[in-house]
């Protein structure tokens, strides 16, 4: 089965920071976000896959019981 969006998302934004990391010589600065970013990435994917079920429904009318 293929990665998500997400997932190929959060793997190219990561290589992009390590790349920038390393070419300015950040990789001590970046250590001390890591954490954060994988919390921020964990938040994005829980609230569009909610998006992504939730709107359909209502499109469909299921908010209204139909």
């Amino acid at each position: 089965m293929y990665p998500s969006f997400w997932a190929q998302f959060h793997d190219f934004f990561e290589t992009a920071l390590y790349w920038f990391a390393s070419t300015f010589n950040l990789t001590a600065e970046f250590a001390k976000i890591r954490g954060a970013l994988e919390e921020f990435f964990w938040a994005m994917e829980s609230i569009f896959e909610g998006l992504f079920h939730y709107i359909p429904s209502l499109l469909s009318g299921g908010f209204f019981g139909y």
